[in-house]
């Protein structure tokens, strides 16, 4: 088990709910001491507190040890049969869609991108180089097509999170930026920065940072598909 990825998690799940470092460990019986070398990755929790610790912050001991929620348990709701005349009806509409369908396929030879083939079409360059400068992270990426594609459009939500040890060696969040980054055909780079609207005067140094994204809307036709 990576003990970052532990300390991270535990940091956020705190968080989350609302609890200091010295409110945990006052309910864990141990010092705020002990919750941030969890939190910054130095040590681990002793087993005897884990279920303790994840009653604390709301989650199982399993989703604590593995950083995952665990998977919904699944309904199979039966379908009510329909009369054959409600059947025979749905049946005639849809061979019609299909026809349609059909004929605009062969008709037309491009692929329009969807938000279910777009990783075919569209690559995201997440970060392609991070600089840290007074405190202020710039992350830079790029979007790039993968083939020829016609009216090019994608957007994408960013997330990013930035981390810094504080003078007490206590790992601190300082911002949780979400920032929407637009493609189109003129330019394929973006940049953004994660700067500290105040100053920080417990800051000690950097201690990293997560970047994620997600694909909201995607347009475009390949022409050249083969």
């Amino acid at each position: 088990m990576d003990k970052y990825k532990f300390g991270e998690y535990l940091y956020n799940q705190r968080k989350k709910i609302g609890l200091t470092q010295e409110e945990l460990g006052r309910r864990l019986k141990v010092t705020n001491k002990a919750v941030s070398k969890w939190e910054t990755g130095e040590t681990f929790p002793d087993v005897l507190l884990l279920k303790p610790l994840a009653n604390e912050l709301q989650i199982t001991v399993d989703e604590l040890l593995t950083q995952q929620k665990p998977e919904p348990e699944k309904v199979i709701i039966k379908p009510k049969k329909l009369p054959y005349f409600i059947m025979g009806g749905i049946i005639a509409v849809l061979l019609i869609i299909s026809t349609v369908l059909s004929i605009n396929l062969f008709s037309n030879s491009g692929v329009i991108v969807t938000l279910e083939n777009v990783n075919e079409y569209y690559q995201v360059n997440l970060y392609e180089k991070a600089v840290l400068e007074d405190k202020a992270l710039t992350i830079k990426g790029s979007i790039n097509e993968i083939g020829e594609i016609t009216d090019a459009k994608l957007s994408i939500d960013v997330s990013i999170q930035y981390f810094y040890l504080n003078n007490d060696d206590e790992l601190c969040e300082i911002l949780y930026l979400n920032r929407n980054v637009t493609y189109d055909e003129t330019t394929n780079d973006f940049e953004i920065t994660v700067s500290p609207k105040n100053t920080i005067d417990d800051f000690k140094s950097f201690y990293g940072f997560n970047v994620s994204y997600k694909i909201i809307d995607v347009e475009g036709v390949v022409s050249n598909e083969k």
